[in-house]
């Protein structure tokens, strides 16, 4: 019963997130976040800039926060971009499991999107799924050049703090909520440069 209560709440806690930041302040900050932390990764990698620049978009969660003891969550907010760097919305991330889960991390993920249709499939909600088996690529300098897509999507992590014995992508949900173009906004065009 503990275990249906405490997955309960956690399902309850992350539907309750908005996709999209409501201030100007939030999409700001955001914005900001998900441009350092692809910088960040093209440091590690410099090679990443052109594995991007050869698709069709890409979405940076700069945090995701995942952790439990037997039930776990995930949760994150992103950016999603077309290949130059325009900011065409945001998006969330979220996890839940049962069991094999000890622990907390926090990592920074890059979902790319290889062609135009995979892209657009994702804007309309459909699913992005991942096998039970399928894990993110860890941002090592070098990686993006032998990295393969998936089902049309390469998923990268950059660690960020702690430790969690699950790595696993299976059982992730992305949303996708439309730039609103009365709001200002930043691009992410100059990423990487």
């Amino acid at each position: 019963m503990r275990i249906i209560t405490a997955l309960l709440a956690i399902t309850l806690f992350v539907s309750g997130c908005a996709t999209s930041p409501q201030t100007t302040a939030q999409r700001s900050a955001l914005a900001d976040e998900s441009r350092a932390t692809l910088t960040l990764m093209q440091e590690r990698d410099p090679q990443l800039k052109q594995f991007l620049g050869r698709s069709a978009g890409y979405a940076v969660f700069p945090n995701v926060g995942k952790g439990g003891l037997i039930v776990g969550g995930a949760f994150g907010r992103g950016t999603v971009c077309d290949a130059g760097g325009s900011l065409l919305g945001y998006a969330t991330v979220t996890q839940g499991s049962v069991g094999g889960v000890i622990g907390a991390r926090s990592y920074s993920l890059l979902l790319v999107f290889h062609r135009p249709h995979q892209l657009e499939r994702f804007q309309r909600g459909a699913d992005v799924q991942f096998g039970a088996e399928a894990t993110a690529i860890a941002i090592t300098e070098g990686c993006s050049a032998t990295t393969r897509y998936i089902d049309g999507v390469a998923v990268f992590a950059l660690p960020r703090g702690g430790l969690m014995a699950d790595a696993s992508l299976s059982g992730q949900e992305f949303r996708f909520e439309q730039r609103d173009d009365s709001k200002p906004d930043h691009d992410m065009a100059s990423t990487g440069d």
